[in-house]
């Protein structure tokens, strides 16, 4: 994600986006249930219609960040969780994976299923033979280990579907990865959110640090793409020059 804002790094060299977007909400997304209140402002007194639609508006502005947010905070949660769940119950789910692959697939999707973003990246992995490298970033670290822990369930003609797959894990809070792919793990010690990463976060890169116990700006991508470690691995593994400025920004 954002691969390309490095100076050097084309969207041709970047095969796609994973991001949880596009939910609905009993069936409509939010914007669309606001915009069904508003079409009540006719039924209104005029007096009153200009009113009611500016409300309508500011309703909508704010309780879609804190709703989306709200959102957001509880799928990374569930994703956590998940990610906890499918190392410990590995060893029930992988002898399954190689007896009945077609079967653990559809389980697999299943279980994915509430993160639309981890279920594509496993489904494009399951059925790609190639390989690429993935940079995440805070969320998509769990959106990344998600799918790649269920790949880890299945081997294909007695080769892993993870090899050579290398992941750069930005600011992580996933608390496991699964054995046989290569992680670069990349926090400011002051990144609050890398600290749910338990052991996954322990070695790898460690950049500023603000002088305070926390310090949020320092979560930021931007951060991480600034004057990082990150950026001369990314650019060997693309083969590119490291670019003298660090990231050519948004």
């Amino acid at each position: 994600m954002a691969a390309w804002t490095i100076s050097g790094i084309t969207r041709g060299q970047v095969r796609g986006l994973y991001n949880a977007t596009s939910s609905t909400y009993w069936g409509m997304t939010w914007d669309q249930g606001w915009d069904q209140i508003a079409g009540l402002a006719p039924t209104l007194p005029t007096s009153i219609q200009n009113v009611f639609l500016t409300v309508v508006e500011a309703v909508k502005e704010y309780g879609r960040a804190f709703f989306s947010g709200s959102f957001d905070l509880l799928q990374c949660v569930q994703d956590w969780c998940r990610i906890m769940g499918l190392t410990i119950q590995k060893g029930l789910w992988q002898p399954l994976g190689q007896a009945l692959p077609d079967l653990v697939y559809q389980i697999m999707l299943i279980i994915l299923s509430p993160n639309p973003a981890a279920k594509a990246l496993f489904m494009d992995f399951y059925s790609c033979g190639t390989r690429y490298p993935i940079v995440a970033h805070s969320q998509g670290n769990l959106v990344t280990s998600s799918a790649l822990h269920c790949l880890s369930l299945f081997n294909s003609v007695g080769k892993s579907l993870l090899q050579g797959v290398i992941v750069f894990a930005l600011a992580s809070p996933s608390p496991t990865w699964p054995a046989g792919i290569a992680v670069k793990t990349y926090k400011h010690t002051d990144d609050p959110v890398t600290w749910f990463g338990l052991s996954s976060n322990r070695n790898g890169w460690k950049g500023r640090n603000s002088g305070q116990p926390v310090n949020i700006t320092s979560h930021f991508f931007i951060e991480y793409a600034r004057n990082s470690q990150f950026i001369r691995d990314l650019c060997a593994q693309a083969g590119v020059p490291v670019p003298t400025g660090g990231y050519a920004g948004y």
